[in-house]
């Protein structure tokens, strides 16, 4: 889906990327319940009225204020981040240092030549135990990303920036406890906390993430195949 060179100090390595997850989801159809018929979506203008073929559909930003920017293919084409297809590599990292809800997707990072370069970088990451920060330009978008050593390959995992995370919402409700009050909850804190850490020491094991069974899916489907 994309290729492009892998670059950190004087060193360039042709890399490949692809998708590393996919979705198992179950895709429904909106349908007319009379009959079953498939229900479509009619492409309108809202300035004339008229339908609007997806050949005519064009891209277009919208300012605060409601007018709207027009942007051809030719424009965003020329944008030199659109054109790029390399993966600057910024600095390396502790992989303890990225906060796990940074990450948005997942790829595999593979060579796309003789894989002697591409074989030194997994293997040095493995070895220090560090994660590469890189750059790269995906989908119109530029973003920061983790390499990781997976195996014998390794693993680009794109990040979101702080901003697009959102604050936790604060608790309702809760109102200052007095000293006295609080003093009391400390000491009720420290005996709750010290036989949860024990209940979590009893259930302490290997994480094996083909443990997981999606019971819910297996029912969904369960059900479409007796309809």
């Amino acid at each position: 889906m994309w290729a492009g060179t892998l670059a950190f100090g004087l060193a360039e390595i042709p890399v490949r990327l692809g998708p590393a997850t996919r979705p198992r989801e179950l895709a429904f159809r909106q349908v007319h319940a009379a009959d079953g018929g498939r229900i479509t979506v009619r492409r309108s203008c809202t300035t004339c009225g008229a339908d609007v073929s997806y050949a005519d559909v064009a891209k277009a930003y919208q300012r605060p204020d409601g007018s709207v920017v027009p942007l051809t293919d030719e424009d965003l084409a020329s944008l030199p981040l659109e054109a790029s297809h390399r993966i600057d590599v910024l600095c390396f990292t502790s992989s303890g240092a990225i906060d796990p809800l940074l990450v948005s997707r997942s790829y595999f990072l593979a060579p796309a030549a003789p894989a002697h370069a591409y074989a030194l970088f997994r293997e040095a990451l493995a070895r220090t135990g560090q994660v590469a920060i890189a750059r790269i330009t995906l989908r119109q978008r530029e973003a920061q990303a983790a390499i990781w050593p997976r195996g014998q390959t390794l693993v680009l995992q794109t990040l979101l920036t702080p901003a697009e995370i959102t604050d936790p919402a604060p608790p309702e409700g809760v109102a200052a406890a007095s000293p006295a009050e609080a003093e009391a909850e400390a000491e009720a804190k420290d005996s709750e906390l010290a036989a949860l850490t024990r209940h979590i020491a009893a259930l302490t094991r290997d994480f094996d993430p083909a443990g997981h069974h999606d019971g819910y899916r297996d029912q969904l489907e369960q059900l479409i195949r007796g309809r």
